[in-house]
């Protein structure tokens, strides 16, 4: 997908988030993923999966993220604007066929994301909640990322979210927009509304619209790997050696956030 070389997810991934294909509300700190061969998994908020009297830890209250906010990817093909869109809108509980009738016209997309937040759990508060129990081996949806050498299993301490995105779009030569923002926002409906920006223009060679929804929505992370050391459960950052699963690994020389992909976007599969 052309949106793995975007500057924008790039930027991300340099300052070591994972960015995900689908954004998403349920993607916290505290999750737990899997990662093998055939992806990277959902498990279930660690609290589920770890074996500890004591109390998780606690999650920090949004605060504003104002150098992420405004971020801009570069001019999309209409055909990739709209699935990172419909992914969007069907997360937010909306309809997406009004989409593609509305975006008929379209040659290019932009997207810019607003009032971005990022909440995180304290590193060291998480490393002795881990210290403190022992990893649920009789759950059977866990149990293979532990035991396999060759997969790893990462817990998410750091989450962006934002629950508005501005969609700028290009006509095509020759086209002009007309894109009712009422009408489109009945016809999504769920959990959003859209709207024009003040002072853009929302129809002729160029429309720009922005999606705000009443839930944020995670759309980039930062994890680091759950692994024993010398006889305790220990966090580790992305020198961890695949090759040594998540039992035996070697010890931490730093804590550098895990890259479940090198660069581009994550997918994501939940458990069922």
């Amino acid at each position: 997908m052309a949106l793995c070389q975007d500057p924008e997810v790039s930027y991300l991934n340099s300052l070591g988030y994972n960015v995900v294909a689908e954004p998403t509300a349920t993607l916290s700190p505290l999750e737990v993923l899997g990662q093998n061969s055939d992806g990277v998994l959902d498990l279930g908020p660690l609290s589920s999966i770890w074996t500890t009297t004591a109390a998780p830890p606690a999650i920090s209250a949004p605060q504003q993220a104002a150098s992420i906010s405004g971020g801009q990817t570069s001019n999309l093909s209409v055909s990739i604007g709209l699935s990172l869109l419909s992914g969007i809108v069907t997360t937010l509980g909306g309809q997406t066929p009004g989409l593609s009738a509305s975006y008929g016209s379209a040659s290019s997309m932009q997207f810019t994301l607003g009032d971005v937040t990022v909440s995180s759990v304290t590193l060291t508060d998480l490393g002795a909640y881990l210290e403190a129990g022992d990893v649920n081996m009789a759950n059977p949806a866990v149990a293979p990322y532990f035991q396999n050498s060759s997969a790893t299993v990462v817990v998410v301490y750091e989450i962006l979210q934002s629950n508005s995105i501005t969609v700028t779009t290009t006509a095509a030569p020759n086209a002009t927009l007309s894109i009712d923002s009422a009408a489109l926002s009945q016809a999504v409906g769920g959990n959003l509304t859209i709207g024009p920006v003040a002072g853009q223009p929302s129809s002729g060679s160029t429309s720009t619209l922005v999606y705000t929804g009443n839930v944020p929505l995670t759309f980039a992370f930062k994890a680091l790997h759950i692994a024993f050391v010398n006889g305790q459960w220990q966090l580790l950052g992305d020198d961890l050696n695949p090759a040594l699963g998540t039992l035996g690994a070697p010890a931490p020389t730093s804590l550098n956030p895990v890259s479940l992909v090198t660069k581009g976007l994550l997918s994501i599969a939940k458990v069922f």
